[in-house]
């Protein structure tokens, strides 16, 4: 029972509404709805903008370059806009004319409210396997730092 007293006083005191809490973020908003004119039903959320990683192929490339279509099966149609990055999978800048059908790409697109697709970062090429980058086989740790 004596255990009982302080672990029921810490369960209650996280209870109790704090400064700052979720009280007074409730009046906030509905001093900005008093502000908007409009209630929390009629306010629109914008659908967040974070970036969504792929991995595919290129099917089509647009002719003015201003879009491509990507995957196997499912074709998915991905808008090129000015601020999209191109780049090559060792680095190297790149620009929509070294897209190709049958280019393996990866990188991240971003879902617009119209719900189309827009590429953020393309790179172009396949992802280098161990075997290319260490043909004797991967360096242990004593040869990487130069111990024989």
């Amino acid at each position: 029972m004596k255990k009982f007293l302080p672990i029921a006083a810490a369960v209650f005191a996280c209870w109790l509404p704090l400064p700052g809490g979720p009280v007074n973020a409730r009046a906030e908003m509905e001093t900005s709805e008093a502000d908007t004119g409009k209630s929390s039903d009629e306010i629109v959320t914008r659908p967040r903008l974070r970036p969504i990683p792929f991995k595919s192929v290129v099917s089509s490339v647009d002719s003015e370059g201003r879009n491509f279509r990507m995957g196997k099966k499912k074709l998915r149609l991905v808008l090129i806009t000015p601020e999209t990055r191109f780049l090559f999978i060792d680095g190297r800048p790149a620009t929509v004319k070294d897209l190709y059908a049958g280019a393996e790409i990866r990188g991240s697109t971003r879902k617009r409210e119209s719900g189309e697709l827009e590429a953020v970062t393309v790179k172009i090429g396949a992802k280098r396997l161990n075997a290319e980058l260490y043909p004797e086989g991967k360096p242990t740790r004593g040869e990487e730092a130069g111990e024989d």
